[in-house]
């Protein structure tokens, strides 16, 4: 491999990794809007029955309310931004001229499998699917989307 196709490898390899990386954001997201939920509707409260407000604030139930709505409308903004990412990666990832490379990438940058999981999938060894990652990488970066490529460096 040329030292261009290794600086090219490295520049799609970075692309890949922030589309997998989209994926974790939006799980915390939504791990957050559970925790938000649970202080919003606490459990094990008889809303039927009167009661004495035990919390330190009047406003701590509405206030939760207000956090819950604020993580969901953020979660709502980034996932329609992840799933916008994540089509394109998988149109970017579909014009490579490999089968195999188009399998592997997709099933673990955009999908998240693990590679044992990817290599289960596609019949190969964990090792082999990361050969053909590798293999894959410089013909990745002439399909990725340009504004994720940086400028190639001068040969001085």
């Amino acid at each position: 491999m040329t030292e261009f196709d290794e600086w090219k490898a490295e520049q799609a390899a970075k692309w890949l990794r922030h589309i997998r990386e989209l994926k974790h954001d939006i799980a915390r997201l939504e791990d957050d809007i559970e925790v938000q939920r649970s202080l919003a509707l606490p459990s094990g409260i008889d809303y039927s029955r009167p009661s004495v407000q035990t919390s330190p604030s009047q406003d701590a139930i509405p206030n939760a309310v207000i956090r819950l709505e604020e993580s969901i409308a953020q979660y709502t903004t980034e996932l329609v931004g992840y799933l916008d990412e994540k089509q394109q990666a998988r149109e970017c990832i579909s014009r490579l001229g490999d089968a195999r490379y188009r399998a592997v990438l997709s099933l673990y940058y955009v999908n998240g499998h693990s590679w044992a999981t990817v290599g289960e999938k596609v019949g190969y060894s964990e090792v082999h699917c990361k050969e053909l990652r590798s293999e894959a990488l410089p013909s990745v970066y002439e399909v990725m989307p340009r504004e994720y490529r940086t400028k190639i460096p001068r040969a001085d």
